[in-house]
C-alpha cells in the first residue's frame, strides 16, 4: 500500500512541477511554436549576417567611385591658361565631354583651386585674395561654356571649388605589362614554358625553359 501512495506522490509532483515550468499561463491563449521557435534562434540566418558583411565589403568600393566621380567631373589649373580665367582648348574639349555624358550631364562640376599663383612671402594674403578671385572667374567661365553648350536642353550646372590630389601617374608600367602578357605562355614540342614579363614584352621561345636560354626570357631585365 505504501508502495502505491509514493508512486501516486511521485506523479502528483511530476505533473506539479511541468506545470511550474511552463512558460504560458492559462488565461492567455498558448503561442504558436513558430513564434516560440523565432524567440529561441534567429529565423533570418545568415540572410541578414551576409548581407552586413556584404555591405561592409562593398562600401570602400562606393567610397571609391564616388571619388572617382569627382575626379572625372574636375577641371584642372592646366585646362585654364595660365594665371587667368581664359579655358583653353584641353578645357574646351574637356567640358565638351562632360555635357555628352550619358544618361545625362553631371549637374555639378568641380573646379581645381588655382595652383597657377605665384607667392609672395612678404605677403602672404595677398596670394589668398588673388586665387579666391581667380576661382571665382574660373567657375563662371565654366557655367558661361556649359550654358552655351547645351542651349535649349533646359540645364543648370552648378561648380564647386575642391582641391583634390592630382591622380594622374606614368602609364609605362601597364603598357609594358599588356604588350607581354600574350608572350608569358608559349607552348611547343617541348610543352608549355613559363616566361616573366621583361620589358621589352617579349615572350619565351617554343620548346625553352628560361626564353632564350636565360633565366629572363629574352635576355633583358626581367619584372
Amino acid at each position: 500500500m505504501s508502495r502505491k501512495l509514493k508512486a501516486a506522490a511521485a506523479a502528483c509532483a511530476v505533473a506539479s512541477g511541468l506545470g511550474s515550468v511552463g512558460c504560458f499561463s492559462t488565461d492567455a491563449p498558448r503561442t504558436p511554436l513558430d513564434n516560440r521557435w523565432a524567440s529561441l534562434v534567429d529565423p533570418c540566418y545568415p540572410e541578414r549576417y551576409n548581407y552586413v558583411a556584404r555591405a561592409e565589403v562593398l562600401s570602400p568600393f562606393a567610397i571609391h567611385a564616388a571619388n572617382g566621380a569627382i575626379i572625372d567631373t574636375t577641371l584642372w589649373t592646366y585646362h585654364f591658361d595660365a594665371g587667368t580665367d581664359k579655358l583653353n582648348p584641353a578645357g574646351l574639349e574637356r567640358l565638351d565631354y562632360l555635357v555628352r555624358k550619358r544618361p545625362a550631364p553631371p549637374a555639378r562640376l568641380y573646379l581645381q583651386t588655382a595652383r597657377d599663383l605665384a607667392y609672395d612671402s612678404a605677403n602672404p594674403d595677398k596670394m589668398v585674395a588673388a586665387r579666391d578671385d581667380l576661382n571665382l572667374r574660373r567657375a563662371e567661365s565654366i557655367k558661361r561654356y556649359v550654358t552655351a553648350a547645351t542651349a535649349g536642353r533646359g540645364m543648370t550646372f552648378d561648380v564647386a571649388v575642391i582641391d583634390p590630389a592630382d591622380m594622374s601617374f606614368r602609364a609605362e608600367g601597364p603598357a609594358n605589362a599588356a604588350r607581354g602578357w600574350p608572350g608569358r605562355f608559349q607552348s611547343g614540342i617541348g610543352g608549355v614554358s613559363n616566361n616573366n614579363l621583361s620589358t621589352t614584352g617579349g615572350g619565351a621561345t617554343p620548346g625553352t625553359t628560361g626564353g632564350t636560354g636565360t633565366a629572363g626570357g629574352t635576355g633583358t631585365t626581367s619584372r
